[in-house]
């Protein structure tokens, strides 16, 4: 009786459970292909509560990062022009004797635009530049901005109002 170390000691055993499919509950219970066990079978299990306590299932819901591509009541869809109708969607000059800045746009393809363009044009002024560029894809899309992105919904905002001067734009799936 003077084994200091004999009082501390617990018994713990493990179950090979490499082989199962996921799912397969048929080896719970049993306390594996041992046999049984010589202190207390299941009742020293995972969780340690005695019986057959079965984790709970996840009721919650899933959060997404990224920002999602919802939009209320059409507000910011934009429908690419078709091929033949493209030189009808020119971008305007720029007006020289104006402020101008210039914005960066990233594309569903992976490429990017500079545009330069006055602070008093419209937002509706990229999406010309970025159909006259050929490559807006074929899908409707919307432009996003700012951290966090949010979608620029109103295309008759300038771009001074908007706060996109010298900022970045992206251009999103709808």
């Amino acid at each position: 009786g003077t084994d200091t170390g004999a009082s501390g000691d617990a018994t713990v055993g493990l179950v090979d459970k490499r082989k199962i499919e996921y799912g397969d509950d048929s080896a719970r219970g049993g306390g594996g292909s041992g046999g049984g066990s010589s202190s207390g079978g299941s009742s020293l299990g995972f969780g340690g509560r005695g019986g057959n306590s079965e984790p709970a299932a996840f009721t919650g819901e899933g959060q997404s990062l990224g920002g999602s591509t919802v939009v209320a009541a059409n507000g910011g869809i934009i429908t690419p022009t078709v091929t033949g109708t493209a030189i009808a969607e020119l971008p305007p000059s720029v007006d020289e004797s104006s402020p101008k800045t210039t914005i960066q746009v990233r594309l569903l393809c992976g490429k990017r635009l500079r545009i330069v363009t006055n602070k008093s044009s419209k937002i509706r002024v990229l999406v010309q530049h970025i159909n006259a560029s050929g490559d807006a894809g074929e899908e409707p899309y919307v432009l996003s901005a700012g951290f966090p992105p949010k979608t620029l919904e109103d295309l008759e905002q300038t771009v001074d109002e908007s706060g996109l001067a010298g900022s970045q734009v992206t251009q999103k799936k709808a």
